[in-house]
């Protein structure tokens, strides 16, 4: 029984050693050194007419982050006219900045929090969003020039498949978008897909790729042409990664996305815009396609309710799978 105890004494010495009780390991929290103002996920671009929330944080001398609870708080912001910037009311460290909806520019917000200032500088830009659901009537007829074969030595012309060799075909609204918006058989290298596209601002873009595939990588990539200018060739391919399925049975969770940045419009116009099947050759690998979509500024964030957004603007229209 006395050894035991002893045993018990020990284990509780020992705990309460490690929890620093003795002094012993005893943790010290940082100083506080400075504050900054974020955004969420360091996005830096807001659309004119919309808000993000600014937090204030507090920093040690290495950058990491320290509990920072000021007495007081006071928000400023410029130039006027540029929109609203609202305090919350129980948290002194976040306020919601609101761009106006005539103004475009840069926004700098100042925040003094007891003796420490900080300050953050963002752009309120107009968001242009020009695309086309992947499908359109008459991609059938070889004479309209929307698909072709292009010259690689395998392709869908070429290959036993009788179902592939029509080139892609319309998706019905079983997979989450209505008739007439998606397509399949997208399946063998060298396989081209043209969409014209009215630009009416030139700027910087961002590509956006709405498809779904069960293939891995290799077996998924694309090639990006502009108005016959290589914008991702075969040396530097878009990959799109596996989103685990075709989306079929209304697994509308299987619908991912694809950003390109770096291209260009430099004139206002048509254009046309030319994807090619670039995998692995010999294999009937394939991925679905439901729309595109060229946004500006090209560093705008693209998350799930943007996305609802490019499909309201070009007309895509969702079923009731998504419900």
């Amino acid at each position: 029984m006395i050894k035991r105890r002893i045993g018990l004494v020990v284990l509780l010495v020992w705990l309460l050693t490690l929890t620093g009780c003795f002094g012993f390991l005893k943790r010290t929290e940082k100083e506080l050194d400075h504050i900054c103002v974020s955004f969420p996920d360091d996005v830096e671009v807001i659309e004119k007419g919309t808000s993000v929330e600014l937090n204030v944080v507090g920093r040690a001398e290495d950058e990491s982050t320290v509990i920072f609870e000021p007495e007081t708080v006071e928000w400023t912001f410029l130039p006027e006219g540029a929109g609203t910037l609202t305090p919350d009311t129980e948290a002194a460290t976040k306020a919601v900045f609101t761009a106006a909806t005539d103004f475009t520019g840069e926004v700098t917000v100042k925040v003094v929090a007891d003796e420490l200032d900080a300050e953050i500088t963002f752009e309120v830009v107009e968001v242009f969003i020009f695309g086309s659901k992947a499908w359109r009537d008459g991609m059938e007829e070889e004479a309209l020039g929307l698909q072709g074969p292009g010259d690689e030595e395998q392709n869908y012309k070429n290959v036993e498949q009788d179902s592939d060799k029509k080139g892609v075909q319309m998706i019905d609204g079983t997979r989450g978008y209505a008739d007439g918006t998606a397509f399949s058989h997208w399946n063998w290298r060298g396989h081209w897909i043209k969409w014209n596209l009215n630009v009416t601002e030139p700027g910087d873009y961002a590509l956006v790729i709405r498809y779904a595939t069960k293939e891995d990588s290799e077996y998924t990539k694309r090639t990006l042409e502009i108005n016959d200018v290589v914008i991702r060739g075969k040396d530097d391919p878009i990959e799109l990664p596996s989103t685990g399925g075709f989306a079929g049975d209304g697994a509308v969770e299987q619908w991912g996305y694809q950003v390109v940045e770096g291209i260009t419009i430099a004139e206002a116009g048509e254009i046309s815009l030319v994807l090619t099947h670039a995998g692995t050759a010999g294999a009937r690998k394939g991925t679905n396609l439901a729309w595109i979509a060229l946004v500006s500024p090209a560093s705008i964030r693209v998350d799930e309710d943007f996305l609802v957004r490019i499909e309201e603007v070009i007309g895509v229209e969702r079923t009731d799978a998504w419900d």
